[in-house]
């Protein structure tokens, strides 16, 4: 025989478990939000125009971080190194429409990396500017 007490322990684990379901049914589903990754900066790369004969040569690359707000040059051809230098620190010019306007590095120069590669001084003589792409870093 099956005492009172042993009948009663089933009863209430048989009630814990039917609960512990019914929860789990009707509890609110979490869905995850990802994140949208923040810009931390631009990089540029900077070609030797050779084309339709060769291919392009990589001479450098433009970075610009936004924790910093600064623009630097990270060259890989030292003999173009100076030429680059001397484009980099002055404004450059950028066609729209009929007119042509200047964007400065040093009052918005994260303008002026985005549209590095429409301007007139690198528009293939001897230099031309890749488009500028986003650099992600974790917090």
């Amino acid at each position: 025989m099956v005492s009172k007490k042993a009948k009663t322990t089933k009863k209430k684990a048989a009630a814990k478990t039917t609960s512990k379901v019914a929860a789990a049914k009707t509890a609110p589903k979490v869905e995850a939000v990802e994140k949208e990754p923040n810009t931390t900066g631009y990089v540029v790369p900077l070609f030797l125009l050779r084309e339709p004969m060769n291919k392009n040569l990589p001479v450098a690359d433009v970075f610009y971080k936004k924790n910093s707000d600064a623009i630097t040059l990270q060259c890989h051809a030292p003999n173009y190194e100076a030429s680059l230098e001397q484009i980099i620190v002055g404004d450059i010019s950028v066609p729209s429409g009929g007119n042509i306007s200047m964007i400065s590095n040093s009052e918005s120069p994260e303008e002026w990396i985005k549209n590095l590669h429409k301007s007139r001084e690198f528009s293939g003589s001897p230099f031309i500017a890749g488009e500028a792409q986003a650099l992600y870093e974790t917090e």
